[in-house]
């Protein structure tokens, strides 16, 4: 699989992830509509929590197919990906890939 297969795959991947979030989070600002009881509330409330999560990691795999497409000379706005979003300065971000972790994931594609 070449690079640009990875980044097909990857872009699928994202795309399925949104809608499929999308969806879920729409239902779920319906259903919280139509409950008056606080422990329905609060569960809802965590789905609602645990989809942004997973947008993260959405977000995330938009960084890992931009720095392939950089790295390898593609064109990513074929695959109508966000750039890589920056960091506001003061922020901190414990959570995301780093440079490295996408060093090492080349490599690997290079074996």
């Amino acid at each position: 699989m070449n690079y640009e297969e990875v980044v097909v795959e990857l872009d699928h991947v994202i795309k399925s992830s949104e809608k499929v979030a999308v969806s879920v989070f729409d239902k779920l600002e319906l259903a919280l509509s139509y409950t008056k009881e606080k422990e329905s509330c609060d569960l809802i409330m965590e789905v609602m929590n645990t989809i942004q999560e997973e947008d993260i990691f959405r977000q995330k795999l938009e960084r890992v197919v931009n720095c392939i497409c950089e790295a390898q000379g593609l064109d990513c706005s074929r695959f109508n990906i966000a750039p890589t979003a920056k960091h506001i300065s003061g922020d901190s971000y414990e959570d995301e890939i780093s440079q490295e972790d996408i060093d090492k994931m080349f490599a690997k594609i290079n074996k």
